[in-house]
């Protein structure tokens, strides 16, 4: 019992975490006054690690299933901001940690074109908001989160993943995530078993959203453990399944566009000794384009159902808002704390009034300050990941790609936490091994072809010295 615990320890630990996490959900019944004082102990319980451990492996599954319990919170910030008395004790544990961690200057692809979308994230809305609109504490929020905070964050990541294997238990962690917000979205299927299978009423829940950009972007780590066993492909399956049936336009229509990519990059980078394996992915990747097209016909022979210009979707006026805005604000937009497009959408007490859409939201919040600096990221984002495209490591490109599909229709990436964190943890993982070791692949070559351009020069170099005088 003892060898079995110390060899399947990290299995035991997130299995365990996972199960509680479940029973909390069950015992609260997804009610906010319930949910509450246990997402206070876990932070407390998240702070006193911080402060204890070196490293913050251990605290990163609590974290993400913290984020979870979240999503069921909505509309609650009266009951969350009594806790506000938190955030101090927070940060005296983060400093304590950073204080152990020792950190470097750590730098990769990613650092400036984040400090560019950064700067372009502080000056958005100069000139247009008033000072009291740019310094309340909503809008510094979100400001700080989406720009000097993502650096902060980034330059602590890169500490934090220094050590091989970190990668290995990041992409665990997604997985175990993913897997219980499955169980999660399947169990209320279940238990409204008669809503299952009707279009409409599958968007009538308001956790909907959020539950599919987590299993959005932490599913592709479910498909990546197929090339231990292929029995992970139907545990794959299930958070594709599950993802849809969440309910969520947004996750409807992309999850089988991520699982197809999963799918063919597991077929690509599968060694071509292993002709069962290969014929495996094959069959799924039919499985799931089938299931893709079927989505798509339902999607077409409900269209007036899902079109915005239809539906009176607000999506629709605000994209085109947004080009309104620009025009107005080209260079810095309108900002975050602009509150004008308030006639359109107007969020709950603690939010912002967003495009609910990735481009529309740089195009009027950031003019071409934050298009020029946000072209350059994602530059670099599509860069980096294609450098390490035969790498495990890969899998957090898939991640990232996950959210950044389901952030055309949704806030996504401009919700500082855990969205835009999840992007920068990413992309510190894919520099940190995968990223790094295809790096010095590409710096190997670079180095051979200099030596054998330059050999023939040092040759004749030799025989010059070496000729009689």
């Amino acid at each position: 019992m003892e060898s079995i615990i110390r060899k399947h320890h990290a299995a035991i630990y997130r299995i365990s975490l996972c199960v509680l996490f479940l029973m909390m959900l069950f015992l609260t019944r997804l009610e906010t006054v319930r949910i509450a004082p246990v997402a206070v102990a876990v932070v407390l319980l998240l702070s006193v690690g911080l402060a204890v451990f070196r490293r913050a492996r251990l605290l990163v599954l609590p974290f993400f299933l913290l984020c979870v319990s979240l999503i069921f919170c909505y509309d609650s910030f009266a009951v969350f901001i009594r806790y506000l008395w938190l955030l101090p004790v927070f940060l005296i544990a983060l400093a304590v940690h950073i204080i152990r961690l020792s950190p470097k200057f750590l730098r990769g692809r990613s650092f400036y074109p984040l400090c560019a979308v950064a700067l372009a994230t502080v000056l958005s809305g100069a000139w247009v908001v008033t000072a009291a609109e740019y310094f309340s504490p909503v809008a510094l929020y979100y400001t700080i989160g989406l720009g000097p905070g993502l650096v902060f964050l980034y330059w602590l990541f890169k500490n934090e993943m220094r050590e091989r294997g970190e990668n290995r238990e990041l992409a665990l962690d997604l997985a175990a995530l993913s897997l219980t917000v499955t169980a999660v979205v399947l169990g209320y299927r279940l238990l409204h078993l008669r809503d299952a299978f009707a279009l409409g009423s599958l968007s009538a829940v308001q956790w909907s959203n959020n539950a599919a950009t987590m299993l959005l972007f932490s599913f592709p780590a479910v498909f990546a453990l197929a090339k231990k066993h292929l029995a992970w492909l139907l545990a794959g399956g299930a958070t594709v399944l599950a993802t849809v049936l969440t309910g969520s336009r947004g996750g409807i229509l992309f999850a089988p566009v991520l699982a197809i990519c999963c799918l063919i990059w597991l077929w690509v980078t599968e060694e071509r000794e292993h002709v069962i394996r290969r014929l495996w992915y094959r069959f799924f990747l039919f499985f799931v384009f089938a299931c893709g097209v079927s989505v798509f016909l339902l999607i077409w022979g409900n269209w007036t159902k899902i079109d915005l210009r239809v539906t009176g979707d607000v999506r629709a006026k605000l994209f085109a808002r947004s080009f309104s805005d620009f025009r107005e604000s080209p260079l810095f937009g309108k900002g975050f704390a602009y509150q004008g497009n308030g006639d359109l959408y107007q969020s709950k007490q603690g939010g912002m009034n967003w495009f609910h859409m990735f481009f529309p939201q740089i195009i009027g919040a950031m003019g071409l300050c934050g298009i020029f600096a946000w072209g350059w990221q994602l530059f670099a984002r599509a860069r980096l990941s294609f450098a390490c495209r035969k790498e495990p490591d890969f899998v957090f490109a898939l991640c990232y790609f996950g959210l950044f599909l389901m952030s055309q229709v949704n806030p996504g990436e401009f919700c500082p936490v855990p969205y835009a964190l999840n992007a920068v943890l990413f992309m510190a993982a894919l520099e940190n091994t995968g990223a790094e070791t295809a790096a010095l692949k590409y710096n190997e070559k670079e180095r051979r072809r200099k030596e054998k351009k330059e050999k023939p020069q040092k040759r004749a170099e030799e025989e010059r010295r070496a000729a009689p005088r």
